[in-house]
């Protein structure tokens, strides 16, 4: 009954996932979205959390990545989905004053960044997620010799991916590298666990037979 309780909420949870998705995607980080990136020459080393405090104040909290663009720290990057013209400027303005430059829109540099794809970043675990199942399950098929196990645990591996990304989707929580190693970790966690269950059931089998005999 726990089981299948389990089971209908998981079901609702990738339903709602897959609504989510359908409707407005998923929430990826910005280097998987088109930017705008405005490069600053400040002429001066500074300090990331005043250029945040900056934008903050310019792009009204919408989310912005900052990096260096130069090895000698004077040049600051500034990447965020939208900057109309008025925006850019209070930008000037603003790191002017705080650095006591005197750069304008024709000293600045603002140029469009294509996204990367969501695929690009997951192909380096596509080798070591599929080699993590098969072994699981081929594992699985040794230890039991059923079919049905097989099947089950590769159904449960779908179910939990999909409860995974779902939740991900519904949240709002940003796709991005952490998202991925977290669902990396979670199915060789789970795969261990399948393991040791596969291993435990075996011990058991084992100690029936010898009551028998």
């Amino acid at each position: 009954m726990k089981s299948k309780t389990l089971l209908a909420i998981a079901i609702l949870i990738i339903i709602a996932g897959a609504i989510m998705v359908a409707t407005l995607g998923f929430n990826v980080d910005l280097k998987y979205q088109d930017v705008k990136q405005i490069e600053i020459g400040l002429e001066t080393e500074y300090n990331i959390e005043d250029i945040r405090q900056i934008t903050n104040e310019v792009f009204e909290n919408k989310k912005v990545e900052i990096r260096e663009v130069e090895a000698f720290g004077t040049v600051v990057g500034i990447r965020v989905k939208e900057a109309t013209e008025e925006q850019i400027n209070l930008l000037l303005e603003k790191t002017n004053q705080k650095y006591g430059t005197e750069n304008t829109t024709d000293t600045i540099r603002v140029k469009d960044v294509p996204r990367l794809r969501i695929r690009e970043m997951l192909i380096p675990y596509i080798l070591p997620v599929t080699i993590t199942v098969l072994a699981t399950i081929i594992y699985a098929w040794i230890g039991t010799k059923n079919w049905k196990t097989m099947l089950q645990l590769l159904l449960e591996y779908i179910i939990i991916g999909g409860v995974y990304f779902s939740i991900i989707a519904i949240t709002r929580i940003p796709i991005n590298e952490i998202t991925i190693v977290v669902a990396f970790m979670i199915l060789i966690v789970y795969s261990a666990v399948s393991i040791y269950c596969i291993e435990d059931r075996k011990k058991e089998v084992k100690k029936k037979e010898k009551k028998k005999k």
